[in-house]
């Protein structure tokens, strides 16, 4: 991630990057989820 981030901060998109690691192996449990769609959401949808 640190990589990353200085990579968007350097194009000024350092308010698109985030990650979320829920305690889960191989599943996508629903707050995972919720967290991922919001963001798509709000980064993706015009």
């Amino acid at each position: 991630m640190d990589a990353a981030r200085a990579i968007y901060k350097l194009h000024g998109s350092a308010g698109r990057l985030a990650a979320y690691y829920p305690s889960a192996k191989h599943s996508f449990p629903p707050d995972a989820r919720k967290k991922a769609y919001k963001f798509l959401d709000q980064h993706l949808k015009k």
